[in-house]
């Protein structure tokens, strides 16, 4: 049976002071605690950490700075990933547009993408939206709820990255099913080292997770919760099938429902112990409303926009 449920809890990209809709619960660690660094996660599965690292290379670093009308400079930091060619980058729409407000917030030109493969840093300038599905038209606006399960955004970069692109589905889009295992490429607030020099580093990590609940409409899955672990900066990151050769991007992380004051606290903890451990976090048991990661599928108008910049690019 198919639950229901509300997806307009707190959206997970870092955005300087703004507030932001969430409930006095925690999402970071669901269940047992499965963030590995790239390195980490290599030595689990037994793999050579120079092709692990390539493999989950197309995940990077969305920086994003803009002026804000009524805060002033801000800053927002997220997760994206290199998506069906070396130029296109899938992130969540909310990095764009303020969901909850229908508010413009940066535009392309104020962000940057940066990947990080075999030791070396790569950034490249976002130069257009091809797509967005945050539909904030005055004339008809959607709901919260619908503007929500439509947080995702198809963006072209000014340079090509030096990363195997992440694939696309066949279809109508990759199976998503309950139980479903999947692979979270993600960064996280709350998953922090201290360098040398005393600022802080927020490695790639890579998690083994479950689907665990969807929101389907009309037949057509438009929504979906697991018990991967993440926080604030993980917006926008990559849900894979990592089954195939080249992992297949099945989704995208929308939101969580970390509250911000709890985020804070396990970050005042972690920074206290100068690296991130697992008894820092903010943990609970999986539950569908409180304590669950959320996900928009890379299905509907997500999927055909990303086969159309192909198809654009290819004639």
């Amino acid at each position: 049976m198919v639950k229901r449920y509300i997806p307009i809890l707190g959206l997970v990209a870092w955005a300087g002071l703004v507030a932001v809709q969430t409930l006095p619960t925690g999402a970071a660690v669901i269940g047992e605690p499965d963030r590995n660094t790239v390195a980490e996660w290599a030595e689990v599965k037994h793999l050579d950490p120079a092709q692990a690292e390539a493999r989950y290379a197309a995940t990077g670093v969305v920086t994003c700075n803009w002026e804000d009308p009524e805060w002033g400079s801000r800053t927002s930091i997220s997760t994206g990933q290199v998506t069906a060619l070396p130029d296109l980058v899938t992130l969540s729409g909310h990095i764009f547009i303020d969901p909850f407000i229908c508010e413009e917030k940066a535009s392309p030109s104020n962000c940057q993408f940066t990947i990080t493969n075999n030791g070396v840093v790569e950034t490249a300038m976002m130069t257009e939206i091809l797509a967005i599905g945050i539909d904030c038209d005055s004339a008809a606006r959607p709901t919260l709820g619908d503007r929500l399960v439509n947080d995702w955004a198809l963006v072209r970069l000014d340079s090509s990255m030096a990363v195997a692109p992440y694939q696309i589905a066949d279809g109508l889009g990759e199976a998503v099913a309950e139980n479903t295992k999947v692979v979270s490429v993600v960064h996280s607030q709350d998953y922090l080292v201290l360098n040398p020099e005393g600022g802080t580093l927020h490695p790639k990590t890579v998690s083994e997770c479950t689907v665990r609940d969807l929101l389907n409409r009309a037949g057509r899955l438009v929504y979906f919760t697991s018990d991967c672990d993440g926080a604030q900066r993980s917006s926008g990151g990559s849900v894979l099938n990592d089954t195939l050769e080249t992992p297949v991007l099945i989704g995208i992380w929308a939101a969580a429902s970390e509250d911000r004051l709890l985020l804070d606290e396990a970050v005042e903890r972690v920074v206290a112990a100068g690296q991130y451990r697992d008894d820092l976090a903010n943990v609970g048991e999986y539950a569908i409303n409180s304590w669950s990661s959320r996900h928009v599928p890379v299905a509907g108008a997500f999927l055909m926009a990303i086969r159309e910049a192909v198809e654009t690019t290819a004639n």
